[in-house]
Parts: structure tokens; C-alpha cells; sequence
């Protein structure tokens, strides 16, 4: 069987997980947890909403690394350095993302009560999974506009054109909130968190399901490319 027999149904049920994923973690932000899990920081209440956010976690980690090995397959098909590029940064920024839920997990004591210089090397840390989280993005929406060139296939574009409005309003819409909270002062908290922050999730979530489900389509058309 031809590789991008395999890489085309890798792809696939990689995109699509995810997209199942994001709707399963946007119905646990908005119907599947009393409003106190989301408002209220106390223990109890974020224990609630961690123990149920884990598994969609994992499960999102682990389709994502498929959709990622999908794209290593694909550049080693075609003979692609940005598709192998690609696999490998977005595996290697999920296993560094891994490492740094390990490590806030092993936090005894809450960020608050700790001294600055002991969060300097988790904010430090937290900065470079960002910005390599934000690069692996970048270079797989580039991944998309090639793979649209590369296999004849406008899907992949439109794919690529879905993923860059849902990175633009994931980036553009918290910050945006950010600096009105800023504004509005800590009184506007329990709104922001209430309101807002949902609301916030809502949209990046369906801009983001409309990218996975092209994703998803793309590659498995790829199954009818010669």
C-alpha cells in the first residue's frame, strides 16, 4: 500500500479527534459544569473542573500527535523539509507541553505564595512553550498553503484559510478581553469569568472546529490524489 495511503487516514482521524475534542471540551466549559467550577477558586470547585478537563486533555495530546505525524509521513513521501519540519516541531512542542503539565502538577504550593525568583524559571519556561507552541502553529497553517500547491488539492487552502481567522481570534479576542478586565478593575472579575471567558471560548472553539473538519477532509481526500 502506498505511504500516502496511511498518512491520508493518520491525518484524518488525527484532525478529527480533535475536532471531537474541542466540542467535547466546549460542552464541559458550557453545559457540563455547575458555574462555580468556572467562577470560583476554590479547591473543590477546580478540582472538579481538572479531573474532568484531564482526559479531553490527553485524548487532544494524543490526536494532535497524529495529525502531526501525518505531516512527517507526508514530507517524507513527497520529499517536503517543511512537512518533516512540521512533524517533528509540533511532536516535540507536545511532549515539552507534557513536561510542563508534569511540572505545575508538582507545584505543593499555590504560584501566589511563592517567591518571584522561584517563578522565574516556570514563567521562562512558560514564555518558550508559548512561543514554540505559536511557531508550530504558524508553520503548519504555512504546511497547508504548500500542501494545497504541493498536491493539487484546494481543500488544503481553504483549510489553511480556516486556521488562520481561528489563530487570529484565539490571539486577537483574550487579549483584547485582557486589557478591558485591565480597565475595568478587579470588580469585573466575577463577570469577566462568568460571561466573558465562555463566551471567549465559544467562538475560538467554533473557529477552530470549522479548521479541523477541513483538515480532516483534506487528508483524506488525499486518498484520491494521484
Amino acid at each position: 500500500m502506498p505511504l500516502r495511503q496511511y498518512y491520508s487516514v493518520i491525518g484524518l482521524v488525527g484532525y478529527s479527534l480533535q475536532l471531537i475534542m474541542g466540542l467535547a471540551a466546549l460542552y464541559l466549559i458550557t453545559l457540563g459544569l455547575p458555574r462555580e467550577a468556572i467562577t470560583s477558586f476554590s479547591p473543590l470547585q477546580q478540582n472538579i473542573l481538572t479531573t474532568r478537563y484531564i482526559p479531553i486533555s490527553v485524548i487532544n495530546a494524543a490526536s494532535a500527535s497524529l495529525a502531526y505525524l501525518a505531516w512527517l509521513l507526508a514530507g517524507i513521501d513527497v520529499r517536503r523539509k517543511l512537512f518533516i519540519t512540521l512533524g517533528i516541531l509540533g511532536m516535540a512542542s507536545i511532549l515539552a507541553g507534557g513536561a510542563a503539565v508534569v511540572l505545575i502538577q508538582q507545584m505543593t504550593v499555590p504560584p501566589t505564595a511563592r517567591p518571584v525568583e522561584k517563578l522565574l524559571p516556570i514563567i521562562i519556561f512558560s514564555l518558550v512553550m508559548g512561543g514554540l507552541s505559536l511557531a508550530t502553529k504558524i508553520l503548519e497553517l504555512i504546511s497547508f498553503f504548500s500542501a494545497a500547491r504541493q498536491f493539487g488539492a484546494s481543500i488544503f487552502k481553504y483549510a489553511g484559510i480556516a486556521g488562520v481567522i481561528a489563530l487570529v481570534v484565539a490571539i486577537l479576542l483574550p487579549t483584547s478581553a485582557a486589557f478591558i478586565l485591565l480597565a475595568a478593575g478587579r470588580s469585573a472579575i466575577s463577570g469577566f469569568l462568568s460571561l466573558v471567558l465562555p463566551t471567549i471560548f465559544v467562538v475560538v472553539s467554533a473557529a477552530y472546529s470549522v479548521f479541523y473538519m477541513l483538515a480532516a477532509y483534506a487528508f483524506i481526500g488525499l486518498r484520491r490524489v494521484v
